[in-house]
């Protein structure tokens, strides 16, 4: 077998995610808008389980959750793929930029081809699909305690999670936490899946809630001080902004940053912030202006080896040699001969010390500006 067949049936083992969504429409029965399949394979399937691999060069590597990655498991790129998707599109347009991060996503063609089934004429029951288990360890470190059986996590399930209205009701563990000034990041997504802050086993629900602090910390709307924590005002705005809503959390934040109630927290917040950067600005211009002053002139660094108490006396010199060459001086900076500039430049260059037209010129200058004494 030659490389290129080695390659080629390596790749022939892999199917692309985008590739696999794009082709659902052609074995969907009856054909339908992508974003309608997507919905109803995560309301009725799952793809929670579904191995998902990196593609570098010929190289395909397990996707393993760390917490630090935009996409880390199989449902978050579906998902994401999903939310991209206009209501009306029956296929992937490919070189469009919003397409861009999840073309390098793969899943083995061997475990995903399924997938073609569950949209056609005759589904396989939902009954016989294989569901991975929670690796999660059982209760006290559970906070499922007294909740129904899990349940996985579907597209279907974020969907109608995303058109829920009204605050969540906090569980024990989650009104204690939230009483936290400050927040790791781990914290903060222990009290979004609602578990114990030091819960320190696998869950599901905990890894699509880090995803949703990570992002926040790279898009800067969520900031880490100098010891690794979130800011709980932070927090709370940060995820008020995404929907979600506990009681006792931030169900009753003031939203008027503009009030001028100095008890309105986020006014205060505001109001710090644009001190400190008054206070910066400040600070550049009493720099700017000290090295302003002590900024020498273009004269001073042509005569910075000449003491400043003879700067009229080398005037009155120079003056009195502009006399005796009888060369015009009316133009100090003119390089036209018989002028003065244009004789001394070419003296000095003659004897190997060039200067510049522009400095003679403004020695010459002062020599115009001498005003002989009557």
């Amino acid at each position: 077998m030659d490389l290129e067949t080695y390659a080629a049936n390596i790749d022939g083992e892999y199917i692309q995610v985008l590739k696999l969504i794009d082709n659902l429409y052609k074995y969907a029965t009856p054909q339908m808008p992508l974003k309608n399949i997507l919905d109803y394979l995560g309301t009725n399937y799952s793809f929670i389980g579904l191995a998902l691999y990196r593609k570098s060069s010929y190289t395909y590597t397990l996707v393993k959750s760390t917490g630090l990655l935009d996409y880390e498991n199989s449902t978050e790129v579906v998902q994401s793929i999903y939310d991209c998707l206009d209501n009306e599109q029956t296929g992937i347009v490919y070189p469009h930029a919003d397409m861009q991060p999840f073309k390098d996503f793969y899943f083995k063609f061997s475990e995903a081809k399924k997938f073609y089934d569950y949209v056609g004429s005759n589904p396989p029951k939902t009954q016989n699909i294989a569901v991975r288990q929670s690796k999660a360890p059982p209760p006290p470190n559970h906070i499922k305690v007294n909740a129904p059986k899990f349940k996985k996590i579907t597209i279907g399930d974020v969907i109608k999670a995303k058109q829920h209205e009204g605050a969540i009701s906090p569980n024990d563990y989650q009104r204690i936490t939230m009483l936290y000034d400050y927040f790791t990041p781990h914290q903060a997504g222990c009290l979004i899946a609602g578990l114990h802050p030091a819960f320190d086993g696998s869950d599901d629900d905990l890894e699509l809630a880090l995803g949703v602090i990570e992002g926040g910390v790279k898009k800067e709307r969520l900031t880490l001080d100098n010891d690794g924590q979130l800011n709980s005002d932070d927090l709370k705005s940060f995820l008020r902004s995404k929907g979600w809503v506990m009681t006792g959390f931030n169900d009753n934040l003031a939203s008027d940053t503009s009030s001028l109630n100095k008890e309105n927290s986020f006014y205060q917040k505001r109001v710090a912030e644009l001190e400190k950067q008054v206070a910066g600005a400040e600070a550049e211009i009493v720099k700017l202006k000290n090295e302003l002053k002590e900024r020498p002139t273009a004269i001073d660094e042509d005569l910075k080896d000449v003491p400043h108490q003879s700067y009229r006396t080398v005037d009155r010199i120079m003056y009195a040699m502009a006399k005796i060459s009888e060369l015009s001086n009316t133009g100090p900076y003119s390089q036209n001969n018989p002028s003065l500039n244009a004789s001394i430049a070419t003296i000095l260059q003659n004897d190997g010390l060039t200067l510049e037209y522009q400095a003679i010129g403004k020695w010459l200058t002062r020599v115009k500006n001498v005003q002989p004494m009557k």
